[in-house]
């Protein structure tokens, strides 16, 4: 919540996807749970791309909880795991949110991908 470097922040970025995939990976390997809490969790459009990341565990408002759950009833593991896959593979976040859009729309989850805070963050790649 720092106004100073909130315009900075872009969960889609393709280096903070990737963390949050190792980090799945390496509790996995480890045997420890990890979860994600918060917004991105609580977002519908982004539920897919987490679940294909191989995320088991989802915190957010209870306000969202309904409406995650049944988006996750509907997805797949297998169309999760290759929209991942398609995500990770790409370098760039306008790229990535097209990606996310398109199969949030196939999914019927009627909201679009936030922009990032800074239209300059569009443009950075890892």
């Amino acid at each position: 919540n720092d106004s100073a470097v909130a315009h900075l922040y872009d969960h889609l970025h393709p280096a903070v996807l990737h963390l949050i995939h190792r980090t799945i990976r390496t509790g996995e390997r480890a045997r420890v749970p990890v979860s994600v809490c918060g917004e991105m969790a609580g977002d519908v459009v982004l539920t897919e791309l987490l679940l294909g990341m191989g995320l088991r565990q989802f915190s957010m408002d209870p306000s969202q909880l309904l409406t995650v759950k049944q988006r996750l009833f509907e997805l797949s593991t297998r169309t999760a795991a290759r929209l991942a896959a398609r995500v990770l593979r790409s370098h760039d976040p306008i790229e990535i949110r097209r990606a996310i859009e398109r199969a949030s729309a196939n999914g019927r989850a009627a909201s679009r991908v936030p922009p990032p805070a800074s239209p300059a963050l569009a443009q950075l790649s890892p």
